[in-house]
């Protein structure tokens, strides 16, 4: 027979702990957030109707590594930034070396799923979530 434990006469009851806070509820901080979301995505919105422009076609609409979507992510974790549109010759025609992973690789991904005409909208998207941080 196992042993009870005793329970002493000067040890108080617990007290009931407080449910945690609901993440989503509205509160005013979370108000100032969504605020700042809000007027940041329709800041962006009219870029949603916008084409591309000037450094696009280096790195989107004319790189041959971007336009590969997922299978092009190793050259573009491992390569020069214009590689994709001047190839081994890019070292040559511009020294110096440019090594811009992360927007490629964005850029690679989005292609992949959703082709060319997206970009700007998710682009304004991830502008409004950057905001808010």
């Amino acid at each position: 027979m196992p042993k009870q434990k005793k329970l002493s006469k000067n040890k108080k009851p617990a007290t009931p702990q407080k449910p945690a806070p609901n993440k989503f509820a509205f509160t005013a901080t979370n108000l100032q957030y969504m605020a700042i979301g809000i007027i940041s995505l329709v800041l962006y919105l009219n870029t949603l109707f916008f084409s591309y422009a000037l450094d696009d076609g280096l790195f989107i609409t004319d790189n041959k590594v971007t336009k590969k979507g997922f299978s092009g992510l190793h050259d573009i974790f491992t390569k020069d930034a214009f590689y994709g549109v001047y190839g081994n010759d890019v070292k040559i025609k511009l020294p110096g070396g440019r090594y811009r992973p992360l927007s490629l690789a964005m850029f690679a991904i989005e292609y992949q799923l959703f082709g060319l005409a997206p970009f700007v909208g998710i682009c304004s998207i991830y502008y409004s979530i950057a905001f808010c941080a």
